[in-house]
């Protein structure tokens, strides 16, 4: 692993993944993904998805907390490849760049967009500045449905 550098500080994945994507399959991705926009794995601050698959094991098997959204939230990104075909399976046309984009924040941009495999999808965003959604403290009064749902990789999650 390479350290972080200043310029890559502020990097989120977005990951799509089918129920067949294997924790190889995803990763590979990942990396290419990373690897393509010359950002370092330290420089990755959360893996981002949809609700229903922050527990897919592909996605809690890569090293850094992940960050889930309510499809109607990420129904609301507008992104630069939405898809009819993911919109009729999940109810959003975009996944791995809508979470990828909402859980880096306002001003965010892709650094790479949506790239496929044949069970999974990642884009990976900049963050323009810190985003709070990140810091542990957030409120969890607020509305459930319209906040990321976080989940660390660290946590035992009871017997597999």
């Amino acid at each position: 692993m390479t350290e972080a550098r200043p310029r890559d500080a502020g990097y989120v994945v977005g990951i799509g993944a089918s129920g067949a994507a294997s924790e190889a399959e995803v990763d590979d991705l990942v990396r290419g993904a990373l690897a393509e926009a010359d950002v370092s794995m330290a420089a990755v601050r959360a893996v981002a998805t949809v609700q229903a698959r922050v527990d897919h094991p592909a996605i809690r098997a890569l090293p850094w907390p992940t960050v889930g959204y309510p499809v109607d939230t990420l129904a609301a990104v507008e992104v630069s490849e939405p898809s009819e075909l993911v919109a009729r399976a999940t109810g959003t046309p975009s996944v791995a760049e809508a979470a990828a984009l909402a859980a880096a924040g306002d001003g965010a941009r892709l650094v790479v967009p949506k790239r496929r495999s044949r069970h999974a999808t990642v884009a990976v965003a900049r963050s323009a500045a810190f985003n709070p959604a990140f810091d542990a403290t957030f409120d969890p009064t607020s509305d459930p449905q319209s906040e990321p749902i976080f989940d660390d990789p660290e946590d035992d999650h009871g017997p597999s």
